[in-house]
């Protein structure tokens, strides 16, 4: 009768763990199954202000980079953004050549743009 009480307490306890995490988008970090959340405004760490912002929706997967400020010349042409199959944000020019490979951090990118000048962008 013990090992049923047990039993029946683990089982609780997996199903409301399972019933936290399965609906709420925070958690997806944790997990690594959702793309980040990458449309909005990111500020680019440099010695210039430089704002780039990311067109789309939480759940779409690409747009186009929109450079305000004084940020390197490889944003200005209004690039596009994507995901690659390891999960990192690629911004590149229209016909898919990589401007900048971009690591996904808690609230930050990190990465390496064309001419090789390594780049952080925080929200």
């Amino acid at each position: 009768m013990h090992n049923n009480l047990k039993a029946a307490f683990c089982a609780a306890l997996l199903l409301m763990a399972s019933g936290l995490f399965a609906s709420d988008r925070a958690a997806g970090w944790w997990w690594s199954t959702e793309p980040a959340d990458v449309p909005g405004r990111w500020v680019l760490h440099a010695r210039n202000y430089c704002v780039l912002s990311f067109s789309g929706a939480p759940d779409i997967p690409h747009g186009t980079v929109t450079a305000t400020g004084f940020c390197p010349p490889v944003f200005l042409s209004r690039p596009r953004w994507w995901f690659d199959d390891a999960g990192r944000v690629v911004i590149g020019h229209r016909h898919g050549d990589p401007l900048a490979v971009l690591e996904v951090g808690h609230g930050r990118l990190d990465g390496q743009i064309a001419t090789g000048e390594t780049v952080s962008l925080i929200r």
